[in-house]
């Protein structure tokens, strides 16, 4: 299965519409999911949606309660769809699976990672920082976010760097 990248809400969420398709959407170019697309990854749009699954916590607004039953899903070792790498963008989004918010760094559990990211909008502050999109895109690629899905649509993730036969991975 492909990596799951998970947000907090939609603002252009409809009713009656499916709740993730347009989770974390690289479009319109303000977006989240823009920034996280193409300014933190460095991937083109193509790349980014064939690459990643996306859902948000929440539909349109934002809710606690609504955000931690989410959550709890994604971590259920019973749930058929779980994923063994899940990005976290932003604080409410850590905060909903109940681990304290530190930017670039790693959960690790037996057979699930979870990655923790700065929300990708244009408002966080972390961005400004200089380096801020390099160090958050080597942060992943050292984490095998980029590993493309193996045959078959399992997720080939390597949890300790680089996937051997890519720049800077074990020849």
């Amino acid at each position: 299965m492909k990596p799951l990248l998970v947000g907090e809400t939609n603002p252009y969420y409809r009713e009656g519409a499916p709740p993730d398709k347009f989770a974390l959407y690289p479009l319109p170019k303000h977006a989240s999911g823009h920034n996280l697309a193409t300014k933190v990854m460095g991937l083109s749009m193509v790349d980014y949606l064939r690459l990643f699954d996306r859902a948000n916590l929440c539909k349109r607004t934002w809710s606690i309660r609504e955000a931690r039953e989410k959550a709890r899903n994604i971590t259920d070792v019973e749930n058929a769809e779980r994923r063994a790498l899940v990005v976290l963008c932003g604080q409410k989004v850590c905060n909903a699976f109940g681990f304290a918010y530190e930017p670039l760094t790693a959960v690790c559990r037996p057979d699930q990672v979870l990655l923790i990211l700065p929300h990708p909008s244009g408002l966080c502050r972390f961005w400004n920082e200089e380096g801020a999109y390099e160090r958050a895109r080597a942060f992943l690629r050292n984490q095998g976010v980029f590993a493309a899905p193996a045959p078959g649509g399992t997720h080939a993730y390597f949890p300790f760097g680089q996937p051997i036969g890519q720049p800077g991975g074990d020849e």
